[in-house]
């Protein structure tokens, strides 16, 4: 029964694949994007319209 799970897991995750790669979406250069993220990261504290949430908090 565990081996049918698994293999209808896979399955699934087939057809998943196989329907999201059937859609297209706007990208730039891999290069560009890694460069635009890593520029990004650290670089501006969040405005008063983004408040920093604390997780711990409830």
């Amino acid at each position: 029964m565990a081996e049918l799970e698994v293999t209808k897991g896979v399955v699934q995750k087939l057809q998943t694949i196989r329907i999201a790669a059937q859609y297209e979406f706007p990208t730039a250069a891999i290069d560009g994007m890694l460069a635009e993220i890593e520029a990004g990261y650290g670089t501006t504290e969040p405005g008063p319209e983004s408040p920093k949430i604390d997780p711990c908090k409830d």
